[in-house]
């Protein structure tokens, strides 16, 4: 996979295709069990893509996965302060934020995220279904 790295990079910026490359790399890493490494590119995908919500999830959850809650949290906690996303990207960051809330049975929390979440007055039903 490395091999094809030069390939990539050599793309028009716009075809975003060394992003394409990293990440199905992270992938690779993953499956050959190459742990830490995988989570550093995630990393490293995040922190080059600040707008790019999918990398921005990918990063929390595999903090998430790696039982790294707290980072997780935070590290989405400040992308939404850092705004600039649209509706429905704002909507899957905040989805994930909860998630990982309930997922460590920490109701106090997720309650208090998604009363802040419904004052925000967003436009799916996706806060208010979970705030019920």
């Amino acid at each position: 996979m490395d091999a094809l790295k030069p390939a990539y990079a050599g793309q028009p910026a716009a075809a975003r295709a060394l992003r394409r490359w990293k990440t199905h790399r992270a992938y690779a890493l993953g499956n050959a069990g190459r742990d830490a490494e995988e989570l550093a590119l995630r990393k490293e995908l995040a922190v080059e893509n600040p707008r790019d919500c999918d990398v921005q999830i990918d990063y929390a959850r595999e903090l998430f996965i790696r039982k790294d809650t707290d980072a997780g949290l935070a590290w989405l906690k400040d992308r939404l302060a850092a705004g600039g996303w649209t509706a429905t990207e704002d909507e899957q960051l905040r989805l994930q934020y909860a998630t990982a809330l309930e997922n460590e049975s920490r109701y106090a929390d997720l309650a208090a995220f998604l009363a802040e979440w419904v004052k925000r007055h967003p436009e799916t039903d996706a806060a208010y279904a979970r705030h019920l």
